[in-house]
C-alpha cells in the first residue's frame, strides 16, 4: 500500500514556488476480523507480525482493552462535553486527570448497574443523586446509623455493592 501525505508549509511539504513536493511511503499491514459476541465481528488493521502476534494474541490483546474502548465510547456518545476553565497546562492536564478518573468511575457504575438488573429503572446520574443526599452518621464504632435514606435507596445501593 502506499500514501501519499498532505503538503504542508511548517514541515517543508512545500517548495517557495508553491509546488508540491509529494513523498511516497510504502509499507504493510494485515488485515484480521474475529467473532466478539453471536454474529458480531471486530475488525482491526495492524501492522504486527503475525508470527510474533497470531489471531488469537490479537484477539487476547484486543480483549484486554476492551473496557476502556466501552468507557470512550460511552464518553464520546453520552456525556456532555463541558468547556475547560483552566488556563495553564499544569490545570488543564490536573483537570483531564479528574475528569477522566470521574469517568471510570460513571462506568463501573454504569456496568454495576447493569449487573445488578437495575439498568431499566435507575440511571447512574440518579444512583449518584441518590447517594450524595445519604449521609452516614457513626457516633460509636458498634452504633451505625443511616439518616435520609428510604428503604428502596438502602435495597438499591445493596444491589449495587455500595457499602454505606
Amino acid at each position: 500500500m502506499f500514501i501519499s501525505p498532505t503538503p504542508n508549509k511548517a514541515r517543508g511539504g512545500c517548495k517557495a514556488d508553491g509546488n508540491s513536493k509529494l513523498t511516497y511511503y510504502q509499507f504493510s499491514y494485515r488485515l484480521v476480523r474475529f467473532p466478539i459476541d453471536v454474529g458480531s465481528f471486530e475488525t482491526l488493521v495492524t501492522n504486527l507480525s503475525r508470527d510474533e502476534f497470531p489471531l488469537a494474541e490479537l484477539k487476547r490483546l484486543y480483549h484486554m482493552r476492551w473496557e476502556i474502548e466501552n468507557c470512550f465510547d460511552y464518553m464520546k456518545n453520552n456525556v456532555v462535553r463541558k468547556a475547560l476553565h483552566a488556563q495553564d497546562n499544569e490545570t488543564i492536564d490536573a483537570q483531564c486527570f479528574i475528569s477522566h478518573v470521574a469517568l471510570l468511575y460513571f462506568y463501573r457504575l454504569l456496568k454495576a448497574i447493569d449487573k445488578a438488573g437495575l439498568k431499566e429503572d435507575y440511571s447512574p446520574e440518579e444512583i449518584i443523586k441518590k447517594r450524595t443526599t445519604s449521609i452516614k452518621i457513626c457516633e460509636y464504632p458498634s452504633l451505625k446509623q443511616l439518616t435520609e435514606m428510604t428503604i428502596e435507596d438502602s435495597e438499591i445501593f445493596k444491589r449495587l455493592g455500595i457499602n454505606l
